[in-house]
Parts: C-alpha cells; structure tokens; sequence
C-alpha cells in the first residue's frame, strides 16, 4: 500500500514492521506497557487454544495458558495488571507473568470479545455469539470484585452481539455491537446511544470524554465520532471493514481487513505501509505505547477446524 500525501509539509510517512506472521492462531488484541512491552493476546478461534505472547523490542516469548481459550481482547490497567477476554465466557488476570482466570459468570457458550474497566475493582466485559441459537446481548460487570450480568436496554433487538466496551471514566462508558449499537452508561445503566447507521461497530475508543471514535462496517469500512455532543460520520472513502481503532493525540490509528491500517489526521485517513507478508490478513487489533504502535490479527475469517495464522507487526517511536 501506498501513503496518501498531501504534498509539503506532510509528516514523515510511517511503516508497520514485521514482529512476527506465523503463530499457529489469530493474534486479536495487544497492550502496551509504560516501557514499551508489548503483550500480544489472541489464539485458535472457534474453539482453540489462547496465545499471549511478550515482545520486549527484541525478543519474542510465548507465556503458557494452560485450558485457555481463545482471547479476544486485553486490556491494561497497569503494567502489573492486565485483563483478558475470550472464548467460553472466560477472564483472566495477568500480571505480567501469571495468568490467573477468573469466574465471571457469563452465559454458556459466551465469546466474550471485549473487556475494559477504570479500576481492578471496577471491569466491565461484554459479548454475546455467532452461533444460532447462543447468547446475545452479554454485558457483565464486576464491580467491587463481584461480577453480574447488567441488562441491555428493551430496545436493543435481542440478537445483538456487543463487541467492545470502553471507557472515558467510570462514569463515562460506551459499548458497541451489531445493527449499529451504541449504548452508554453514565452511572444509571446502559442506554441506547444516537449514531449514524452501520451494520456493525466493532471497537470503540476514544482520547477523551469528548474525542471518542467507533469502526466497524459491513461491505465497507465505517467509522464515526464524537465530539461530546453527538456522533458524526467520518469521511473514509472506499475502505475494507474496519476492527480496531486506537486513538492518541487526537489523531486514531484504524485497521481493518486486507492488511489496511491508517491514521486519521485533520479529516484525512492516511493509509500505512504494511509488510507484504501479511497482506492476505486483517487487522484486529491496535494498541498505542511508550517506544511503539502495535497492530495485530490474522485469518479473522477461519475456525478451529482450519488452520489458522496469526500476525504482529509495529512503528517503531
């Protein structure tokens, strides 16, 4: 892929760097810590086993999971205190060394694809399942240390999956999902949000209270944002659908299938280099740190029965 320029004064282009295209699964999700490790989350989708991966700049390690399920997402609240979600309703914490699972109560058959939270004490994780007949509509939160299932508003049609889950503040949280849903809780509950029509959102994150951005698409790429009044559409043209977003400095990064990956800069997508290796996989996922940017992903459309590959790839800072 090429970079859009603009002509002079444009910043120096920047280039996704191959950190590692072949692990034995989908890589889904990656956090960055303080010092710029790089913890890489995903595994065998449909039912196989989790990978979690530790990239320090020069040596990639793989950490053990043993009965873990795929995970779909991670979330850092610190560098000692990460969180992770995946297959079979399962949450795990992770301190940088140990992975310690933990019991949440989620329906059975739950894929839980995002999860976020302000505090230890305070984690939200939502999902639901792309099999008929499985769970929909799954918020959990724990809050205090005790997890319960939190209901979806009535006008939520009832096959809805949700997909992420972010927050500004524990009082300022946005969930995101299929139809085009948006919810927010402000401290009284989940309520549906007013947003421009999409067929799916599938991450929402933001810099702010009043900088927020969601992705998704369905034939094409979509993505939207709020300015602390009302969602807007952002203008993309013709892009693939969208997975991640990952906003820093008021100008988000955003993947998506086919290899893309952009940064959103005063109104324009400016389109990154990836490595050619990965160029028949999407993106994921996209975590922004100290030292690096990180987007991961894979074959998004395969399942336990097939094989499966699983990439990551960076911007050196």
């Amino acid at each position: 892929m090429s970079l859009l320029g603009c002509g002079g004064g444009d910043p120096t282009p920047e280039e996704f760097h191959t950190i590692t295209s072949e692990q034995p699964g989908s890589l889904l999700a990656a956090a960055v810590t303080s010092d710029g490790v790089a913890y890489l989350a995903g595994g065998v989708t449909g039912g196989g086993a989790a990978l979690l991966l530790k990239w320090d700049g020069t040596t990639l390690a793989t950490f053990p999971t043993p009965g873990a399920h795929a995970f779909w997402w991670i979330h850092r609240i610190a560098d000692d205190d990460m969180v992770l979600a995946g297959e079979s309703g399962e949450v795990s914490r992770f301190d940088g060394a140990t992975l310690t699972p933990i019991a949440v109560g989620a329906p059975a058959g739950t894929t839980l694809f995002g999860v976020w939270g302000a505090t230890s004490d305070d984690l939200w994780a939502v999902g639901g399942s792309f099999t008929s007949g499985g769970p929909r509509r799954v918020i959990m939160r724990s809050a205090g240390g005790s997890w319960h299932a939190v209901d979806s508003p009535a006008e939520v049609d009832a096959d809805v999956t949700y997909f992420k889950v972010w927050g500004a503040s524990a009082s300022d949280v946005w969930i995101v999902g299929d139809r085009g849903v948006v919810l927010r809780d402000t401290g009284s509950g989940p309520v549906r949000a007013a947003a421009p029509g999409a067929e799916r959102y599938v991450t929402v994150h933001g810099c702010g209270a009043g900088d927020v951005y969601a992705v998704g698409g369905g034939g094409n790429g979509t993505a939207v944002h709020f300015d602390g009044a009302a969602w807007a559409p952002v203008a993309l043209g013709d892009v693939p659908l969208l997975n991640a977003v990952a906003c820093t400095g008021g100008a988000p990064y955003i993947g998506g299938f086919f290899a893309y990956a952009a940064r959103l800069t005063n109104g324009t997508a400016r389109v990154i280099t990836m490595p050619d290796e990965v160029a028949d996989l999407g993106v994921h996922g996209i975590a922004v740190g100290a030292r690096r940017i990180v987007a991961v992903g894979g074959d998004l459309l395969a399942t336990a029965a097939n094989p499966q590959r699983g990439f990551a790839v960076e911007i050196r800072r």
